[in-house]
């Protein structure tokens, strides 16, 4: 296709809607809400710039924080309520990871939830990498949104586009509330009742769930507090009613000590109320 400055439109006739659901690339992505897929006529807009399936440095996303971990408040305000694509980059490796979601902010939350990310029946790249690294060495972007129809469609395209590392499956895949009928139900249940695991099955599962002893998810947690404290942000915390400062070399580190979730700290740091009513937080380079 040639490259213009206008827009080609083409009355495309069809007899199968889905042969024929256009994939367009941003910005013009949200022209296809309006179109009417069960008429007799699908209108195809294309332009030559936006012909390139491969050029992903021309893709900017809508919105990007550079520090997950610091910026987890304005990341859960930003996708409340919304539907769309997201991306995590492991800035130093530049290695991604892209998913989609019909409810960001409950995805985020499972992100940001330690034994969600621990846990051995999910077993992906992206969370051994958010432990490995810690989230402060991650980038978030939101790369689209959209509607629930289209989600799977929309990763598609950037699975496609961007190939990222961190992504096992490359087809873009979910069931998106799918529910079994309560028919279909109870046959499961007799089945699962009914089979027999070998001595050999038995040991597999027996490893597969007490792999994680108590001891190993706390070795965890202390390696990600010594990832954060290297390359955390350091803050200084006043008591108000004694005057005391003391230092942190990371806000887990004094979320910790005080007793908090690390998301109170950074929200009080932000605008600059007491913790509690007693604790001033600031950061600091000291």
């Amino acid at each position: 296709m040639k490259n213009t400055s206008f827009f080609n439109i083409i009355l495309a006739p069809f007899y199968d809607n889905d042969a024929f659901v256009p994939f367009l690339s941003p910005p013009f992505g949200s022209y296809r809400n309006s179109f009417n897929l069960n008429s007799a006529f699908t209108l195809k807009f294309c332009r030559g710039l936006h012909t390139n399936k491969n050029s992903s440095s021309n893709i900017t996303p809508i919105v990007s924080f550079d520090n997950a971990d610091t910026q987890k408040v304005e990341i859960l305000k930003e996708t409340k309520g919304k539907v769309g694509i997201y991306r995590w980059v492991q800035k130093n490796l530049n290695k991604s990871y892209i998913g989609s979601s019909s409810n960001l902010t409950k995805r985020l939350i499972a992100y940001y939830n330690y034994n969600y990310l621990v846990d051995p029946k999910r077993n992906m790249l992206i969370h051994k990498a958010l432990l490995k690294y810690g989230y402060s060495e991650f980038r978030f972007d939101i790369l689209e949104y959209c509607s629930k129809e289209e989600v799977l469609a929309r990763e598609q395209y950037y699975l496609d586009l961007f190939n990222p590392v961190y992504n096992i499956l490359k087809i873009a895949g979910s069931s998106l509330g799918h529910k079994h009928t309560s028919e279909t139900l109870e046959k499961l249940k007799e089945r699962a009742k009914s089979r027999k695991f070998s001595p050999e099955e038995k040991i597999r599962a027996s490893k597969l769930y007490t792999y994680r002893s108590e001891e190993s998810m706390k070795m965890d947690v202390v390696r990600m507090l010594e990832i954060n404290k290297a390359k955390g942000q350091r803050i200084k915390v006043l008591n108000t009613l004694t005057n005391e400062i003391t230092y942190y070399d990371s806000i887990r580190q004094g979320a910790e000590k005080i007793g908090c979730a690390h998301i109170s700290i950074i929200r009080n740091i932000k605008n600059q109320k007491l913790l509690r009513g007693i604790y001033k937080i600031n950061y600091t380079d000291k």
